[in-house]
């Protein structure tokens, strides 16, 4: 017979061999899960398995690129069918520790004439300091080839909070959001590049408009005093940059980009210490911009989009926003005012675990990415 001890042993050990067939019968490729959402349901189709996916982008109609933290890059194809993609020589040697890696992805305004393809990563910009690095290259044979180096930010660090995702703008330009790097004091600095969102020519040169080209100012700057930009957007219908930042507890933002504008940090903060420390006893301050929205408990926003298709015909204008910390798509809308937001709704409830990235296709279909080691991207399609 079993002693005691044996007997609970067994019975944990049979617990997670269940728990573990639970969950690999509710996230099997192709399988389609029902949820529920504000105006009805919708069907959830897990396409394809990734080692901690960072970002995704369409090439072309349902055809996608996918990286992978760790340092890789793959041709998804919405069926599911996935061809990972030879790398080239970089420049500067991938960082791919705690939060860094391959980080974000943007595709060329004319990418179908250029082939540009827009990339993030962190990398060694010497021996032991690591950057984040924006280059970009194309796609020709499953190949990564003409790769040039458009950004290094300085200074480097062995720390946290890398940033980063790229978006263009109608007039061509690129921007990149970039994180603190675990300095907060440095978000307030001019003369670093941390703590910023950037602003470059699509060749990686300096628009002769930046608003800061003071000899003693990094002259890529187009806004400053931001924590860590985990998502940006581009409303080319309006004009208009909105970036999503963590803050520590509580105080997570979305703000409304404007050139040459102080967005606070760390001097203005509604979030507080991970440890309960006041970081700041202002949560506004002059001269300083506020944010349209923040969330309080924090939910560690990351990849965002502003739906604009026919397929979520209720969700048209929303501000979808990943949550690595619930595991949710926290839904923003404007009040009846136009003047702030508000949160509509949650999507998903933590049951594929922590999103990284949320996508808009051309077809308006919403794909989002999951965090885990046996992450995958999973697409969202209303039922009629």
């Amino acid at each position: 017979m079993l002693s005691r001890h044996d007997k609970i042993n067994f019975i944990k050990k049979y617990k997670i061999i269940l728990f573990s067939l639970l969950f690999l019968t509710n996230t099997a490729f192709g399988q389609e899960t029902t949820i529920s959402i504000e105006n009805g349901t919708a069907t959830v189709n897990r396409i394809a398995e990734f080692n901690r996916p960072w970002a995704i982008l369409e090439l072309e109609p349902n055809r996608f690129l996918v990286n992978e933290r760790g340092g890789n890059l793959f041709i998804l194809q919405a069926n599911g069918e996935k061809t990972q993609v030879e790398l080239g020589e970089l420049e500067h040697e991938i960082y791919a520790r705690g939060q860094g890696g391959f980080l974000g992805l943007a595709k060329h305004p004319e990418y179908n004439e250029n082939g540009w393809v827009y990339m993030s990563y962190s990398g060694l910009a010497n021996s032991s300091n690591a950057s984040t690095i924006l280059i970009r290259f194309k796609i020709n044979n499953n190949q990564m080839q003409d790769i040039e180096t458009l950004f290094v930010s300085d200074p480097g660090s062995t720390t946290r909070h890398f940033g980063s995702r790229i978006v263009f703008d109608n007039d061509g330009y690129v921007y990149l959001g970039l994180g603190d790097r675990g300095n907060r004091p440095l978000a307030q600095e001019l003369s670093s590049h941390l703590g910023s969102l950037i602003r470059l020519n699509d060749d990686g040169s300096i628009p002769s408009d930046n608003p800061f080209m003071d000899n003693n100012q990094r002259r890529e700057i187009y806004s400053y005093g931001h924590r860590n930009i985990q998502g940006l957007f581009y409303d080319s219908e309006n004009d208009a940059i909105y970036a999503h930042e963590h803050g520590p507890r509580g105080g997570d933002e979305v703000n409304l980009i404007k050139r040459g504008v102080n967005y606070g940090w760390p001097e203005a903060t509604y979030g507080i210490g991970y440890s309960g420390f006041r970081i700041s006893d202002n949560q506004t301050l002059e001269g300083t911009e506020d944010p349209l929205f923040y969330w309080d408990p924090s939910i560690a926003p990351s990849g965002f989009t502003i739906y604009s298709g026919k397929l979520f015909e209720p969700w048209k204008g929303s501000f979808l926003v990943g949550a690595l910390k619930f595991g949710v798509i926290s839904r923003l809308i404007w009040d009846s005012n136009n003047t702030k937001l508000i949160e509509e709704e949650r999507i998903l409830d933590g049951e594929y675990g922590r999103i990284r990235d949320v996508y808009e296709d051309s077809n308006g279909y919403i794909y989002f990415l999951t965090d885990l080691s046996n992450g995958a991207v999973y697409r969202l399609t209303p039922e009629n």
